[in-house]
Formats: C-alpha cells, structure tokens, sequence
C-alpha cells in the first residue's frame, strides 16, 4: 500500500510539473504575459524591451501601413496613364493592406472564437496571412522586372507589357501563392494563446523542411535574389546612358536626369527597404535550429522571433512612405487630391507625355530609357 508521505510527494511532483510546463509555454509563445508568470530566467530587461517594442512597434506600422496604403491606392487609381505597372502598383498595395487588416484583427477575432470554429479561424486567417506575404514578394518582383524590361528594351516596353498580360502574371503569382498557402493546413489555436500555431506533428515530421527549405527560399531568398541582380543591371544601364545624356540640348537633359534620378531613387528605396525587412527574418528560418540549442535557445528564439515579425509588418506598412520619398509625381498627386487645384491641367499633360516618349523612341536610333510610372 502507498502511505500519505508517498502520496503527497506525488502530488507535489505532478504540481510543481505543470507549473513548469505552464511557465515554459507561457515564455515561448506568450511575450506579453506579465513577467510575474514567467521564470525568473526570463525577467530581464532585454526581454521586457522586446515586449513594448513588439507590442507599440506593432501599433505604429498599423496606424501608418493601414491608412497609408488606402490612401496609395486611391491616388493610383486616380494616376495617368494606367498601363500596365498600374496593375502591379495596386494589387501590391491592396495585398498589403489586407496582410496589415488580417494580422490587425487575428489576434482579437482569433482570441474571442471558442468551439469547433477555433481551428477553421485560425486555418483561414494563417491561409489568407501567408498568401498576402508571399504574393507581395513576388509582386515587387514583377514590378522590377517591368523597369527592367523599360531600360534594357524600351522599344518592345509596349508590346511585350501590356495590360492584359500584366492582370495574368499577377493573377499567376496569387494562385501559386494561395497554393502553397493551403498546402499548409495542420494549424490550429492552442488553449490559452492568442496565437495560431502550426501542430506538434507537422513540425517534427516534414514541416521544418518544407517551411525552413521550401518557402523560405523559393518566396523570400529568391526574390531577394532577383531583386539585386536586376536593379545591378538597372543602375549598370542608367549611369551608361549618361554620357549620351550630355549629348542631348540643355533642357532635355536636365529632364533626362531628373527621370533617371527618379528611377534610380524609385529602385533602391523600395528593394532596400524589402530586403531590410525581410533579409533577418531569412537568416533566423535558416538558424533557428541551431539557436534553440544553445543554452539560452528559447530566450535568443523568443527575442528574434518578435523582433523580425515585425520587420515583416513594416514590410507591408511602408509603401506609402517608400513612394511619397522616392516619388515626385506621387507626391504632386497627394497635394492635388489634398487641394483639389490644378488635377486637371496636369492630368492632360500625364495624357500628352506618353505621345513624347513614343516619337523621340521611333525618330532617334539611340536607346532610350522609358519614363516609370511614377517618375
């Protein structure tokens, strides 16, 4: 027979066991739990930093990414000409803005859904989370690939980026995207966190190499990639053209190298900004084995986690303000829409500029550089 020492050193042991895993459970997953449920091993200063700045830098990229990329896409719509970078330019934003909406509510719908419907919310919000972020990857991929195809040959811009072709390369990129998105369906809401995380046996099975091999190379290494080696290629051929450039009348080269400049400003600020986004969030998919086996694993884990997941959310947040700094004729387009004064006349020279570009491509026999979009 068990004796009443026996018994209560038992029950003591099993206590004092789903204490500890309740504590664990709440410093993985639980960043803003107050620290008096965490261990002491995890009250520390850096861990409290990287609370509030999870927690307030979140805020900040919505009440900036949210309203910001409403207000983008109603002055492209409004823009002259729509060709075909429109398409690319509004469906990245509109991506975007609902990657910043989904992450915005999936911790508040998510957190209040109970019963059977917790593992479909989380299943449709990881869904629709995933699609967004990878489809703006490859969306800014696209549009680089326009500019590159308007420096390189300019004379066939017209006949190879058409409308049409540009609204089924996109539709392309989403439908892959929502692919691999739903390929992915072992997700669920754990009990007591805000979080929908991927099940135990997805992550120990084929999870960790579809998602650390897979996704992470094929919809993030590899368009950063891509990226780098066109804008290379893109700033090789504008500072070649300069010399032709001084060739031309005094005017027209100061406007040549004002829509260079432009260009050039247009590229770099949004591949730098995509890459220093998303670049640490890349190098941690790769490490994170690695890292968890150090002593302090899970404190370096929860710390890098946090932090990259919102340079993830800056990512998304940032185009209005990547496009009003690099843009002119963005910014020209916010003040009319503010003002309401001189749309008109400038809506008919927009309409007038294309003509321009067409006769001074076809009469010379130089080649020149088409004009962006947002230039």
């Amino acid at each position: 027979m068990t004796s009443n020492s026996d018994v209560i050193s038992l029950v003591q042991g099993r206590v004092s066991e789903v204490s500890t895993d309740v504590n664990t459970i709440a410093s993985v997953y639980e960043i803003t739990t107050p620290c008096t449920v965490w261990s002491n091993e995890f009250c520390d200063p850096l861990l409290i930093a990287t609370r509030y700045f999870t927690l307030y830098g979140t805020y900040l990229a919505f009440a900036i990414g949210i309203p910001g990329n409403a207000l983008t896409c109603i002055i492209l719509i409004k823009m002259k000409p729509f060709n075909s970078s429109m398409i690319w330019l509004i469906v990245l934003t509109v991506v975007d803005l609902i990657n910043l909406l989904v992450r915005f509510i999936v911790g508040r719908v998510v957190a209040s859904v109970s019963g059977p419907f917790e593992d479909w919310s989380c299943r449709l919000f990881y869904i629709t989370a995933e699609t967004c972020n990878f489809s703006s990857n490859l969306l800014l991929v696209g549009l680089t690939c326009e500019r590159f195809i308007a420096t390189h040959f300019p004379l066939k811009m017209n006949q190879w980026c058409t409308v049409q072709r540009s609204i089924l390369a996109v539709a392309i990129c989403l439908t892959v995207c929502l692919g691999q998105s739903m390929y992915v369906t072992e997700v669920y809401r754990a009990n007591g966190l805000h979080q929908c995380v991927l099940r135990e046996k997805y992550q120990n099975t084929w999870g960790v190499l579809y998602e650390d091999s897979f996704q992470t190379t094929v919809f993030k290494l590899l368009p950063i990639a891509l990226l780098v080696l066109m804008n290379c290629l893109i700033a090789r051929r504008l500072c070649a053209t300069k010399a032709w450039q001084n060739k031309l009348s005094h005017g027209q080269s100061q406007s040549k190298s004002r829509q260079q400049r432009q260009i050039y400003q247009m590229l770099m600020a949004s591949s730098i900004c995509f890459i220093l986004c998303i670049m640490p969030g890349i190098i941690y998919q790769y490490c994170h084995l690695l890292i968890e086996r150090d002593d302090n694993g899970i404190r370096a884990r929860l710390i890098m986690m946090n932090t990259f997941a919102v340079f993830e959310v800056y990512n998304s947040a940032a185009n209005f303000v990547v496009y009003s700094i690099a843009a002119q004729k963005f910014r020209s387009e916010i003040l009319h829409l503010l003002t309401c004064k001189g749309h008109t006349v400038r809506s008919s020279i927009w309409h007038q500029r294309p003509l321009r570009l067409k006769k001074h491509l076809v009469t010379s026999a130089q080649p020149k550089i088409s004009v962006d979009l947002l230039d």
